[in-house]
């Protein structure tokens, strides 16, 4: 297999999961050889350093949005010079593949690119864009329809059949190409019995204490309320209970504001965002994730290969990694009663943990490692680029 040049482009740089899979990709193609260079459009929080060092790929941060900026021409200055950055990035370099991976550089990217002379150009749908304005729809629709983008990925079956459904996106655009995690990583967690409970009392602060682990970023999608209000109900059956939120964002004082209501502020830790995620997985007795919609969450796999088992919705491509009862239990979105039942019966049922647990790692072994994901991009690269030979 030839080795290629490819930009891999996303709109901002945070901990989140489509950063974490660009990031993921972009260091297994460079393990295989290919050339790859990683560019954001702003970086949020100075991640670019951290995923320079934790990654091993070159990051360029187009610095395309900046707190000091705060006038409407300063942000319109710093917009357009960070085009420009990138259609001369992409000019002098000659990529082969240029691929977008979040909403809005899938808008940006593949006209950047096409003006700068590249003949491949993938966008990506990481998500159902449910409840977007119907202007983006139809401008996501209509640059993915055109001769602008040779390919779109859909992380999911649902994803790529909701693009088609609700979008318009024409079926022959689309490829689904799921999301993937390291196994080796997050199977090799070795914590002896003393630093797991070190751990576990640092984080819940008692030692026998069952803990409850969510990984997603503080957003209305990934249905955190419903998580916090589950929480009283499950503390009249198991009062040794502590919750765990991994994550930062825009509800972070509405969620605490809710553990105060409810009178649960001390069973609840907020840890913002961890770079010790197996950890946190292997001392936690179950993940749940209670999304509103998805399209193929990151976490839930991370942690199926820890072997934490999971709790989350029946949305979007949770079902697709999930076989309920089997790999892990799904339940209805926007249902704090049913989360809280989900939860009540896996702490009080230790070998259908145990069942769960077993199933989950071995399901994701077999069908969502980082080599099926990665040979599945470069096997789509050489396709587009023979076939435009």
């Amino acid at each position: 297999m030839s080795k290629l040049k490819i930009l891999l482009l996303n709109t901002q740089m945070e901990a989140a999961g489509a950063q974490k899979a660009m990031l993921t990709l972009a260091r297994g193609l460079q393990q295989r050889g290919h050339a790859v260079t990683v560019v954001t459009m702003y970086d949020k929080a100075d991640y670019v350093p951290l995923f320079k060092q934790k990654y091993g790929v070159n990051i360029i941060d187009l610095g395309m949005k900046s707190p000091t900026d705060t006038s409407t021409f300063q942000k319109t200055v710093c917009t357009l010079k960070g085009l420009g950055q990138l259609w001369q990035l992409i000019r002098r370099e000659r990529f082969d593949v240029v691929q977008t991976f979040t909403h809005y550089s899938n808008i940006i990217g593949p006209i950047i690119a096409w003006l700068a002379g590249i003949k491949i150009r993938i966008s990506s749908q990481r998500n159902s864009l449910v409840k977007y304005p119907p202007w983006f729809l139809w401008l996501d629709r209509v640059i993915a329809n055109s001769f602008l983008v040779q390919r779109m990925i859909a992380v999911s079956e649902d994803t790529r059949k909701f693009s088609i459904s609700e979008q318009g996106i024409a079926a022959s655009k689309l490829v689904t190409i799921y999301n993937s995690v390291n196994t080796e990583r997050f199977q090799s967690v070795e914590l002896s019995l003393e630093d797991k409970d070190a751990l576990r009392y640092t984080l819940s602060g008692a030692h026998n204490t069952k803990i409850v682990l969510t990984i997603a970023k503080l957003h209305p999608q990934k249905g955190h309320r419903y998580l916090i209000q589950s929480i009283p109900g499950i503390l009249k059956e198991f009062s040794e209970v502590h919750f765990l939120f991994a994550g930062e964002g825009e509800l972070c004082q509405e969620l605490t504001l809710m553990t105060q209501q409810l009178g649960v502020v001390d069973v609840v830790s907020f840890l913002g965002v961890r770079q010790d995620i197996p950890q946190l997985l292997s001392v936690s007795d179950i993940f749940v994730l209670p999304s509103l919609w998805e399209g193929m969450p990151n976490a839930v796999l991370e942690a199926m290969a820890v072997g934490t088992p999971v709790i989350t919705t029946n949305v979007g491509g949770c079902p697709e990694i999930i076989r309920d009862g089997e790999t892990g239990i799904l339940i209805p979105s926007e249902n704090s009663d049913a989360l809280a039942q989900a939860i009540i019966r896996l702490l009080g049922d230790a070998p259908l943990r145990q069942q769960l647990s077993q199933a989950a790692q071995h399901w994701v072994v077999e069908h969502f490692s980082e080599e099926k994901n990665i040979s599945a991009f470069e096997q789509l690269y050489q396709s587009l680029i023979l076939a435009k030979v």
